[in-house]
């Protein structure tokens, strides 16, 4: 972090360039990568040469692509969940804050009755409920080529739940003084309705708090993702995701032979993007959010 900041509130360049080169690797990297993804070879734990700069794993498949491969997952669950999370959260905190009274009362309890849940103790349920029913759906549905993300499209449903509990409480407290103000106010005795109050006047000055906490979002949903895969309920094989390989990588160290590279390559590249994200997420909020200034 301290080389970001060789002028004060300076942009931090560096993180910003680093998240933008990883998912530009996971997008366009295997177009040019001469590895297939799931070809199978006899090169077993090979460690990283120059044609497989990453080794191969337990199967001869190049870890290299597998890593692109499993980061396209881990980056779309950790955006689509925040994404989920944003709506639910804007719509649920801006309502119950403009509402006020006992509708507010009431819908804040049940944001405080999810906060007391387990957030992956709910998701590991809600995979073991709802797996075999999508799965039939999905193929009845003659989906099947969705079949083997069933648990990561669970994950993803299951996380952004969950995760919009705190952007629903921020926005409330920050709706709660806009409401208040004299420019809503006057929009009221105009005569809009509030539906347009909210739309119009509420909604665009929480903008930059809600692009701050999303940015902090994704990094949670991603790390949970792969804490979740890791745990063998993310992503089926042959696919994989960052977690997922992390735990291939574990299973795959004996007291026989230690193939380091199963673990610290994917390790590394999660821990690059979570890094990255979370110092442009301190930063848009010391310029975005007001309480920070």
């Amino acid at each position: 972090m301290f080389w970001n900041k060789k002028r004060k509130d300076g942009f931090p360049f560096t993180t910003f360039f680093l998240f933008f080169l990883l998912v530009l690797l996971s997008l366009i990297g295997p177009w040019f990568y001469p590895q297939s993804l799931y070809k199978t070879t006899n090169e077993i734990l090979l460690p990283p040469s120059l044609q497989h700069i990453f080794g191969t794993d337990i199967h001869g498949r190049d870890l290299f692509i597998r890593i692109l491969f499993g980061a396209r997952i881990s980056f779309g669950v950790g955006f689509s969940g925040s994404l989920i999370s944003l709506l639910i959260g804007v719509t649920y905190g801006s309502i119950a804050a403009y509402a006020g009274g006992k509708i507010d009362r009431m819908m804040m309890q049940l944001v405080d009755l999810l906060y007391s849940l387990p957030v992956l103790v709910f998701v590991i349920v809600l995979i073991a409920i709802f797996e075999n029913p999508l799965r039939t759906f999905l193929f009845h549905s003659h989906l099947e080529s969705l079949l083997p993300y069933s648990r990561i499209i669970l994950l993803l449903v299951g996380l952004g739940f969950v995760e919009w509990l705190t952007m629903a409480r921020v926005v409330r407290s920050r709706v709660l003084i806009l409401k208040e103000s004299l420019f809503v106010q006057a929009a009221k005795v105009l005569g809009q309705n509030s539906f347009k109050i909210l739309l119009k006047h509420i909604l665009p000055n929480i903008a930059g708090l809600v692009i701050v906490y999303l940015t902090l979002t994704i990094p949670t949903v991603i790390l949970e993702e792969s804490f979740l895969s890791f745990l063998g309920l993310g992503v089926e094989p042959p696919s994989s995701s960052l977690g997922s390989l992390l735990s291939d990588g574990a299973n795959a160290i004996n007291p026989v032979k230690i193939s380091w590279w199963l673990l610290f390559f994917p390790g590394l590249y999660l821990s690059l993007t979570l890094w990255s994200l979370n110092v442009f997420g301190e930063w848009l909020r010391d310029k975005l959010d007001p309480k920070t200034r």
